[in-house]
Formats: C-alpha cells, structure tokens, sequence
C-alpha cells in the first residue's frame, strides 16, 4: 500500500463495522447530501461533525468498534450510525502518512445500492480528472486549493503530492467498496 494509499485507507475502516464550498448539484443523492453536510460543510473537523451527528439523532460507535490490525496508525475520532433509510456509518479519521506528514479523513458509508451514481457525484464535487496512480480499491480525485484556484493533482506521482502536501494543503475525495459498504470519503493531507 502506497503511503498516500495509507492514509486514504482510513476509509476502510468506516466500511468494516476543505473541499471549498462547491455548489449542490440539484440531484444530490442522499449520499451526498450527508456527505456535503457531514464532511465537506465541516471541514471534516471531529467536533463539528459530532455535533451535527447528535442533532440529527445518529448513534455514537465507540471508537474501538473500529479497531483493525492493520490500522495501527489511525485513530478514529468520532464515530456514528445510522439506520434512517438503511444502515450508513458516519466516522472521522487522522494518522500519519509519513513523518511529518499527517493526514485526516471523514467518511460516510452505505449499503452499496443506496450508493448509485456515487462515483460521478463525487468528480462532480471534486472538478478534477480522476487520479489513476494512488488508490488500490477505489475511484480517488487530487487536488490542492490555493489562493489562485483548485490544482488538478491528477497527473502527479505519489512523491510528488507528498512534497507539495509539505507546503500547500492537499485534499482528496476518494470512493470505494469494502467489507460490503460504499464508501465515499474526504481527505486533507498536509504537513504537521
């Protein structure tokens, strides 16, 4: 597993048990409309998405609940259930991609067939080309906003994403299936 693939691997952990302010499409599936509440509208930030989680009266997971062994370097933040329209999990992520180099991610993940057409909503919210080099399992958008726009990462190697991620924020929104769930998940890379 690649080290960006690492950190984006924090969306695994969702399935087994800041994007800037994009506009919403007029048919956000479910799905979406979670996730841009959830994770885009908060930054991903761990205290806001559980106080969003709470108000909408989702069920708090123990972190433990999350426990993998191959998920030592991740630390699940807060974490959250839901079976309103069937069962989809709520979770916010951080680890370490490198030394130096940490990552975060928040995470919504559903049963597959509520989770049509996921993969073009999510290059719609990302407004980049798809990244073909870094995730093993899924469909993954590279990206860093900077005062003059969005930077398409499409075309970058691993090391050359961890390099810049030293200097300018690095974001991502990678889809996949795992453990029978869909998951779509945000994801900032960036120095300590």
């Amino acid at each position: 597993m690649t080290r960006i693939g690492g950190i984006l691997g924090i969306a695994a952990v969702a399935g087994a048990l800041a994007l800037s302010a994009a506009p919403a499409l007029a048919a956000d599936s479910a799905v979406m409309s979670d996730f841009r509440r959830f994770c885009v509208a908060t930054g991903g930030d761990a205290a806001k998405v559980k106080a969003l989680a709470v108000q909408a009266g989702w069920t708090e997971v123990p972190a433990s609940a999350f426990a993998e062994d191959d998920a030592d370097d991740v630390q699940v933040d807060t974490a959250f259930m839901s079976t309103d329209g069937g069962l989809k999990m709520l979770a916010v992520m951080r680890g370490e991609v490198q030394p130096g180099i940490s990552g975060k991610g928040c995470v919504i993940a559903v049963e597959p067939d509520k989770a049509t057409g996921l993969e073009a909503e999510a290059a719609a919210l990302a407004r980049v080309k798809q990244h073909k080099g870094i995730a093993d399992n899924g469909t993954v958008f590279i990206y860093s906003d900077t005062a003059s726009g969005r930077r398409d990462l499409s075309g970058q190697t691993e090391e050359q994403i961890i390099e810049l991620s030293k200097t300018a924020p690095v974001q991502g929104v990678f889809v996949s299936e795992q453990d029978e769930m869909t998951m779509i998940a945000l994801v900032d890379i960036g120095a300590e």
